[in-house]
């Protein structure tokens, strides 16, 4: 049985410099981290996904970010930066409650991969050489980049490189440039 998407997530999130990665790609280019991670997934797990099932996954995934997740994230953020330095609040109080939020935050995004990994069980797991996996996963980040107008850019190329690299770590840093450029 393959890792499940938020095995998979949890792992790569968890290594060196990936949460960093993620975050400058969320915040500098608003590209959506669970997309990212689920385009790797995918790759790892099954391989290179066609136009069709990826845009009806990411078209779920966008919508529950957009009503859900991100509301959230802002809840939270707003509160450490601003919310709880309102004297008229106990500053414990609220930040006790922000992380009640970021609880909530965290399993509406578990949700969100548990609803993607289900979309995407029509599709069979493989077994798949390291090569075939990182050639998926190239082409299934390309897809997600091209859908939502993002170029590949030197920050994005620099950040991807690192997410990838934790998801797929028998893969070498050389080869990984080498198949996202062969994408772009």
């Amino acid at each position: 049985m393959s890792e499940s998407f938020w095995d998979f997530s949890l792992r790569t999130y968890g290594t060196k410099n990936v949460a960093e990665a993620c975050l400058s790609l969320q915040n500098e280019r608003g590209l959506d981290v669970n997309m990212l991670l689920y385009c790797c997934w995918v790759g790892v797990t099954r391989g290179q996904q066609e136009r069709d099932l990826f845009l009806h996954v990411f078209e779920f995934s966008e919508n529950w970010a957009k009503q859900v997740v991100r509301p959230l994230r802002n809840v939270r953020t707003w509160m450490k930066l601003e919310g709880c330095e309102d004297t008229r609040i106990a500053t414990d109080t609220c930040m006790n409650f922000r992380e009640k939020v970021k609880a909530v935050e965290i399993n509406a995004e578990k949700m969100q991969q548990e609803v993607l990994e289900t979309l995407t069980e029509v599709l069979a797991t493989n077994d798949l050489s390291v090569a075939q996996q990182l050639e998926a996963i190239a082409k299934n980040i390309i897809q997600y980049l091209d859908t939502v107008n993002i170029v590949p850019d030197e920050l994005v190329q620099t950040e991807l490189l690192t997410i990838i690299k934790a998801g797929l770590i028998e893969a070498s840093t050389g080869d990984i440039q080498n198949a996202l450029l062969d994408e772009i």
